[in-house]
């Protein structure tokens, strides 16, 4: 009989995959017909692949080990599915840990956190394994399984969980090839695999690079910043508390750079460092340059895999992309160049291998439970769903998409029977913090490559806490700024509109503004960092229009004035760099205005970054100075009657600590200015607000939309409301927010929807069809700027 839980009626007894990976762990359940992900850490629903042995002998794992681990390396265990297979134990804490057994301490805990949320422990597990591994290393993983107290296991290689996702979702049909690009964060995978009557098989023989993942690219990258700000790791004592907490944030942002390059096209990172406070702009051009030649060997590692198992390209139904680092973009152009054929980004990399380990598992199960009916759930969460961890979830009909078979290979796991009156040993295992106060670090000096090491742990937990969807983020988070109470939707903002090809690249619309003709006028840059602007007529299609550039250039913000249009942003490149202002009659012809007054190379300000008319009929321009403090980054002020000659105002109230800066400018209905940004909160840049009545006397906004997004846009409405949008989520994996604001109220939030689906709203425009909003968008697997009109419904 299968046990029920008292609350819902569901059926406790369940399919559970789970797969433990180099650097997180994820697990998803089949039930009633659905996979559907299980939410592990806290704000997260896969956690780190990481243990902390305490001093009272008690085991942290996840996100609990991967902070206490930051002080006390030497009590950390990470990346040991890498050694799956080395008898040669890991020292943790003093204490000596075969490999398997860490893996075992993993799987225990996931296995008691669902078994938490579910009411019971699970019926059939299925543990996945890179394809490569031999008997010797399942047979380890077994023993893992045995040491976490399970009794009914069976093994599947990742490449046929993650096909068997992408079945259940697309139309395979028999016989058809799939090719698995599976790049996690710390191994490489190449397999082919062939879809079966009813399950999905191995065809040929796999291949891979156990000493390649996204975690390298994090240290690379990371070494970068940290040339590109002068600072030398080395020189911090990893003993003194503060800066490896300061390091540990610095790699936390910068794996979060890495991630959000999946979608943007450049980021600034904040270096917070004892007696040290800049921001380092990468480009998406300069990391994949650094990561090119590292990512092509996995291509062609990909490409011989494919011609061992006997297949031609265009004998493959697609090829998909599996885990985090296969988000990079790059690895979507080198492999299309590689084979000439369709690239399947799946919509969740991290979670594809679990989800298909649970359908996979689900023919196990003797006949489909059906729920019990019991008290209707509420309406309404009794508490705010935790922020940064949906649940994905999908109904899969076993039958019609062929996957009746139970593909993983059963696991003989002994029962040790235990006497009457005897009681068994229990490990301590702990998955969350604990009141017990950590003891002091060694203070010994350590290579910073295993500073790096141990600080790529902290980096890899930023991901899942940075910028949550829909609560605000205590000071730990990646957007440390009072979102102030929560409050409902206002409703639903659909954005219809279209993904902007012209020209030949991937291209991000940074701004918007319509003339009184009604031609839209939209400005950005490329992916090369090459200016951009674009122009669309009452009635006619979008058209790219380019403004010149000394070298490299880009365009943050136009506006439209009595003479024409204005637009600023910067141009030049390295020590040239300087900020730029461009003219045009009517958004078809650019002038670049020349260098000049504070506008030159090496004058301080070296950008500028919003531009707005004022009601005295003058123009104002916002721009990063660096010239009084060359770290700091403060926001500088300018205004110009023409266009043309610009004057610097003695702005007040918009510097501080850290990089503050401005993105965007308007005036509200009260004739005030608003300016929206960011600004340093601690190590962490956190989404910030300005008002002034004169652009002189500026003060702080205490308010600012709930989920510490990140504001890109503004823009008054005709009825006097003020609408900010930009985008939240993950790094990797942005959305696009909106808020509406009436008269210094409260902001209230804006479900939005659209085609394409947008990511990033940096430009918005009223006009009398509504708002327009200029961005950049994803159909597909394809990033382009795009440029929408808004409906509410």
């Amino acid at each position: 009989m299968i046990a029920r839980c008292p609350q819902y009626g569901w059926p406790v007894s369940y399919p559970l995959g789970i797969d433990v990976g180099t650097t997180y762990t994820a697990a998803a359940l089949w039930h009633d017909g659905r996979a559907q992900t299980v939410p592990l850490g806290d704000r997260a629903n896969a956690v780190p692949s990481v243990l902390f042995l305490r001093e009272d002998g008690a085991v942290l794992v996840g996100e609990a080990a991967a902070r206490r681990g930051v002080l006390e390396p030497d009590r950390m265990a990470r990346e040991f599915k890498r050694r799956m297979g080395d008898d040669v134990p890991v020292l943790v804490g003093g204490r000596r840990f075969p490999v398997h057994e860490l893996t075992g301490r993993v799987l225990r805990t996931v296995v008691e956190r669902v078994s938490e949320q579910r009411g019971g422990p699970p019926g059939h597990v299925v543990l996945t394994h890179p394809a490569e591994w031999g008997d010797y290393r399942k047979r380890r993983l077994a023993e893992a399984s045995r040491a976490a107290g399970l009794t009914d296991v069976g093994l599947l290689p990742e490449p046929v969980a993650a096909a068997t996702w992408y079945a259940a979702q697309e139309r395979v049909e028999p016989g058809a090839l799939i090719a698995i690009y599976d790049f996690g964060g710390g191994t490489f995978d190449a397999s082919v695999v062939r879809k079966t009557a009813d399950s999905v098989q191995i065809h040929g023989e796999p291949g891979g690079d156990d000493r390649i993942g996204g975690i390298d690219f994090d240290h690379a990258l990371f070494q970068r910043v940290c040339a590109n700000a002068g600072v030398d790791p080395a020189r911090f004592d990893p003993g003194d508390a503060a800066a490896a907490a300061a390091l540990a944030q610095l790699f936390a942002s910068v794996v979060e750079a890495k991630e959000a390059l999946s979608a943007d096209i450049e980021v600034r990172v904040p270096v917070v460092l004892p007696g040290i406070t800049r921001q380092v702009l990468i480009t998406r051009a300069e990391f994949e340059d650094l990561i090119r030649t590292r990512l092509e060997g996995t291509v062609g590692v990909f490409g011989q895999v494919v011609r061992r198992a006997g297949v031609a390209p265009s004998d493959l139904h697609a090829v998909l992309l599996v885990g985090g680092s296969s988000r990079i973009p790059l690895v979507r152009t080198l492999l299309a160049a590689e084979l000439g054929i369709r690239v399947a980004v799946d919509a969740h990399p991290k979670y594809t291998v679990s989800l298909g380990a649970a359908i996979a598992a689900a023919p196990r199960v003797a006949g489909p439970p059906v729920p019990v009916p019991g008290p209707p759930r509420p309406p309404l969460p009794l508490r705010p769903p935790v922020p940064g961890r949906p649940e994905v979830s999908a109904p899969v009909d076993l039958v019609r998409t062929g996957l009746t078979g139970a593909p993983d290979v059963p696991v003989p796991v002994p029962v040790v029977l235990v006497p009457p009156g005897t009681a068994a040993p229990r490990e301590v295992l702990r998955t969350r913090g604990s009141t017990g106060v950590p003891a002091k670090g060694h203070g010994r000096l350590v290579a910073v490559l295993v500073t790096v090491l141990v600080l790529g742990v902290v980096a890899a937990v930023a991901f899942f806490v940075t910028r949550p969807p829909g609560d605000a983020a205590p000071k730990s988070q990646a957007r440390p700024v009072p979102a102030g109470p929560s409050v409902a939707a206002s409703g639903t903002l659909e954005l219809t509109g279209e993904l902007v090809v012209p020209p030949d690249g991937e291209d991000v619309m940074r701004a918007v503004t319509r003339l009184p003709s009604g031609t839209l006028v939209a400005v950005g840059l490329s992916d090369g960092q090459k200016p951009r602007a674009w122009l669309r007529r009452p009635g006619a299609a979008v058209a790219a229009v380019p403004p010149p550039g000394d070298g490299q250039a880009a365009l943050a913000d136009v506006v439209a004035s009595g003479s024409g249009v204005v637009a600023v942003g910067w141009t030049g490149s390295g020590r040239d760099r300087r900020p730029a202002v461009w003219l045009s009659a009517t958004g078809e012809q650019w002038q670049l205005l020349p260098a000049g007054g504070s506008f030159v190379p090496g004058g301080g300000v070296t950008e500028l970054t919003a531009v707005t008319a004022g009601g005295d009929g003058k123009l104002y321009a916002a721009g990063v100075d660096r010239g009084g403090d060359p770290v700091d980054g403060d926001v500088a002020i300018f205004a110009s009657a023409d266009g043309k000659t610009w004057d610097r105002l003695p702005a007040t109230g918009l510097g501080g600590p850290g990089p503050q800066t401005v993105t965007r400018l308007i005036r509200t209905a009260d004739g005030r200015f608003l300016a929206a940004g960011s600004a340093l909160t601690g190590a962490r840049r956190g989404p910030a607000l300005w008002t002034s009545p004169d652009g002189v006397a500026w003060t702080a906004d205490a308010s600012v939309p709930p989920g510490s997004p990140s504001l890109l846009g503004l823009t008054r409405q005709a009825d006097g409301t003020v609408l900010a949008c930009g985008s939240v989520g993950a790094a990797d994996q942005p959305a696009a927010g909106c808020w509406t604001r009436r008269d210094g109220a409260a902001w209230r939030p804006w479900t939005v929807t659209g085609t394409p689906s947008p990511l990033y709203l940096y430009g918005l425009v009223s006009t009398q069809d509504g708002v327009v909003l200029a961005g950049a968008a994803r159909t597909g697997s394809t990033v382009d700027a795009g440029l929408w009109t808004a409906h509410p419904g």
